[in-house]
């Protein structure tokens, strides 16, 4: 799958660019650290982690997700039907970009 990211990243019409910070709100794993790590690397964009167990808080992650104006996130599904649920998602304005 590695060969397959990178070559759909390399295509996306939105590029980040230095004002762009991508939000990591999960328990570090593999596939999930691929995918961040190639597009953090390729664009150059730099990361900010959800601190450590307030990744199981949807309000904690949108606070860190507002706090650091991320606009670049790598969701598990059940974490984004989570975060959709919350009532200050829509506050989340520096957000362009949701991968899942």
């Amino acid at each position: 799958n590695g060969p397959n990211y990178i070559e759909w990243a390399g295509s996306l019409s939105v590029q980040g660019c230095i004002e762009d910070v991508t939000v990591w709100p999960t328990s570090i794993s593999f596939d999930m650290s691929l995918k961040a790590l190639f597009f953090l690397l390729g664009f150059g964009i730099p990361m900010a982690c959800v601190p450590d167990g307030e990744e199981k808080e949807a309000s904690q992650v949108i606070r860190t997700i507002l706090s650091v104006e991320g606009s670049f996130m790598f969701f598990l599904p059940s974490l984004l039907s989570l975060l959709l649920a919350q009532p200050h998602f829509v506050n989340l304005r520096s957000l362009r970009m949701i991968l899942t």
